[in-house]
């Protein structure tokens, strides 16, 4: 639909509601949470997976409907060179060329930092004639870590925009960090995801959805989602999900069962919510108590 003003500026206006709205998701998470496997339930016909890891896709390599780039055998030069620019990965091109393909999974942040700060090391970054320092993986110095987040933010970066370019949904996954804690006590202050300096930051501005899955402490080591922060993990944060609602709730998720059986919660079903509510954030589950939360 034209806006009236259409003619007074270069660039086109829209109505919101004429806007296409595509999900940028981080899902983070300690290992054995189950993000790979809950990744795959992200809209599309086709998922296309970036594996960065060795053997991470095993969980979800029965699907018909994931496609994998193993990019885990490439040295930290080719995946910066290839990954980075206008076509990351050859996506400018094969996302026109493939309208199956809904969303494109990025698996995993962590594993893309490790390559950024080999790289960092590679192009001797903080090396000093004057003091002798030449970084190593094992002592990389602050210059080095520096540029390990510039190099994954970076790539981030691309990845984001040739999505964003072709509205294709994007999720990245991220491992977890082990919780801060008080140094008289021990006593956990606080849990984020693995990644390093600013990263933390930055990262949560260019993405709509940064959620958390787990498992419990019970018996029963329930898969539990947090949307929005609360208690020890940060960061969090959600425009699908109303903020008066529960922070987190019990994931009800079979893998063995079809996305689309009775009572399976995925990624597609909540956006596929989100959007026929035109766009009014939904309520989360109303399945637990977060109040009582020993691992909140």
């Amino acid at each position: 639909m034209k806006d009236e003003s259409e003619g007074l500026t270069p660039f086109p206006i829209h109505s919101g509601q004429d806007i296409k709205s595509r999900m940028s998701l981080i899902l983070w998470g300690p290992s054995s949470a189950g993000k790979t496997t809950w990744c795959a339930t992200a809209p599309g016909p086709l998922k296309l997976w970036l594996a960065f890891g060795s053997d991470e896709t095993v969980p979800i390599q029965h699907r018909p409907d994931v496609k994998v780039m193993n990019l885990s055998g490439y040295t930290c030069e080719e995946i910066f060179k290839h990954g980075t620019g206008h076509n990351p990965f050859g996506l400018d091109k094969l996302l026109p060329a493939r309208k199956d393909i809904g969303t494109v999974v990025c698996d995993s942040i962590t594993a893309i930092q490790d390559l950024g700060l080999e790289k960092a090391v590679n192009d001797g970054i903080g090396r000093s004639a004057k003091d002798g320092f030449i970084p190593t993986l094992q002592f990389p110095g602050r210059s080095a870590y520096g540029g390990r987040n510039a190099n994954t933010l970076h790539l981030m970066k691309c990845l984001l925009q040739v999505t964003a370019r072709h509205n294709r949904h994007i999720v990245f996954t991220a491992h977890e960090n082990e919780p801060r804690t008080r140094p008289k006590d021990d006593t956990p202050i606080s849990i984020d995801m693995s990644l390093g300096g600013m990263q933390l930051n930055t990262v949560t501005g260019r993405v709509s959805e940064i959620w958390n899955l787990r498992r419990d402490i019970s018996r029963d080591r329930n898969q539990i989602i947090s949307v929005r922060t609360y208690g020890l993990r940060r960061p969090l944060k959600t425009r699908i999900f109303d903020q008066k609602g529960e922070p987190s709730f019990k994931l009800h998720y079979d893998p063995s069962l079809p996305d689309d059986a009775k009572d399976q919660m995925t990624i597609a079903g909540f956006y596929g919510q989100w959007i026929r509510g035109n766009k009014l954030r939904i309520m989360p589950p109303k399945n637990r108590d977060s109040s009582k939360d020993e691992d909140n």
